[in-house]
């Protein structure tokens, strides 16, 4: 089948990170993979569209240049692809929507904190629900995040599958604890039996670090 992700940005660091790794995959079963972005790590195994799109990083400009520029490009490309895939919010009529969080939940997570509903998150949440109706099939990464789209996006839950996101075990193993523990510690001046705690993700209120801060006792 000849596949294409459309998205902002594509890189082995951040959420992206899972297009490459598929992509090398469903190439190695003898697939074609085009990723429409503007910008991507280069890989043999893909072919890369650059879109010109203005604007800063993840910036309101950004994401409507991103966007509208796809949009129109998938408008004449369409029919050269057996499956387009992306995020709800990054193109209008894909034939697979990929979820990992909606922005309407996280809109009720930033009211429960006296936060302002911004023009970009009002933007966005309209776009998701015309993409989300539109595609054929959506891939929710959590049972979470399907009974959201079931009870907020009010999506036939026969056209959502939940596809939980792999682990990289050569990366993330015991052996990696042993080899780089006591070095790490050292270098952060953090003692071999204290206790950390971390957490990846941007800056978001649907993230809530502050809540995950709030949850530990109080530290002298």
């Amino acid at each position: 089948m000849k596949i294409a992700f459309l998205l902002s940005h594509c890189h082995y660091h951040g959420s992206s990170k899972h297009v490459l790794e598929i992509s090398k995959y469903l190439c190695a079963w003898g697939h074609e993979v085009h990723v429409f972005a503007k910008t991507c790590d280069r890989e043999k195994f893909l072919r890369f569209h650059k879109i010109p799109a203005l604007g800063k990083e993840y910036s309101l400009a950004e994401n409507i240049s991103v966007f509208t520029i796809e949009t129109l490009l998938m408008g004449l490309k369409r029919k050269e692809f057996d499956v387009t895939i992306s995020q709800p919010g990054r193109f209008l009529t894909p034939n697979v929507c990929h979820v990992r969080f909606l922005t309407k939940s996280a809109l009720k997570v930033s009211k429960t904190e006296g936060k302002r509903t911004s023009f970009t998150s009002k933007l966005l949440t309209s776009v998701e629900k015309i993409a989300l109706k539109r595609c054929r099939h959506v891939i929710a990464m959590t049972d979470f995040v399907k009974r959201d789209l079931l009870k907020n996006y009010h999506v036939d839950h026969e056209k959502v599958s939940v596809i939980y996101d792999g682990v990289d075990v050569d990366l993330f193993s015991p052996d990696i604890r042993k080899k780089y523990r006591i070095m790490v510690r050292e270098s952060l001046n953090i003692g071999k039996d204290d206790i950390v705690s971390f957490t990846l993700c941007r800056k978001s209120v649907f993230q809530k670090r502050l809540t995950v801060l709030n949850t530990f006792p109080e530290v002298p």
